[in-house]
């Protein structure tokens, strides 16, 4: 499942996910051991990305196990075209299972320390707490989805509205 959402998100390319699937099929513990780090490591970025939006200071130890897991990412020196976009090519490619991992940290560390903090938003949706990236002209986006918890927002106001009536 990790691998496919990599991905459907476009994090890796359809041959790195079918390398990865390869390799996780021939090392099951080590994939189970690279699942558990990224779900650990993503409850740890939600927590720093929450304290920053809301300005407060992170918690030591998120910040230093973010920092542990952004220290073993291989460096990224080269820049390669992958036929629609440049990337960042990151050395040894897809042999280990912490690749995904290794692709979301960079970006995550370079949303940590840019300009862009300022547009993320907690979504507002009752019960979602989702984080998202405010792209909007006047950024006021409120919900991580209008689909799904911008329309359940509205739909609960237009009751309350019209339940009296």
């Amino acid at each position: 499942d990790w691998i496919r959402w990599a991905q459907h998100a476009g994090v890796i390319s359809d041959g790195e996910a079918a390398s990865l699937t390869h390799l996780a099929a021939q090392q099951p513990d080590r994939a189970e051991a690279a699942l558990a780090d990224a779900i650990r490591l993503r409850d740890t970025i939600y927590r720093l990305i929450v304290v920053a939006v809301r300005g407060q200071t992170p918690d030591a130890a998120d910040l230093l196990a973010f920092n542990q897991a952004l220290a073993e990412v291989p460096i990224r020196t080269t820049v390669i075209h992958d036929g629609r976009q440049y990337t960042w090519q990151i050395p040894d490619s897809v042999t280990s299972l912490h690749y995904i991992l290794w692709r979301l940290l960079w970006p995550t560390a370079d949303l940590l320390t840019s300009d862009q903090m300022a547009r993320v938003r907690i979504c507002e949706g009752e019960g979602c707490g989702w984080v998202f990236l405010d792209t909007s002209r006047n950024q006021s986006r409120r919900w991580s989805s209008m689909a799904d918890c911008g329309n359940r927002a509205k739909a609960d106001r237009y009751y309350k509205r019209h339940k009296g009536e």
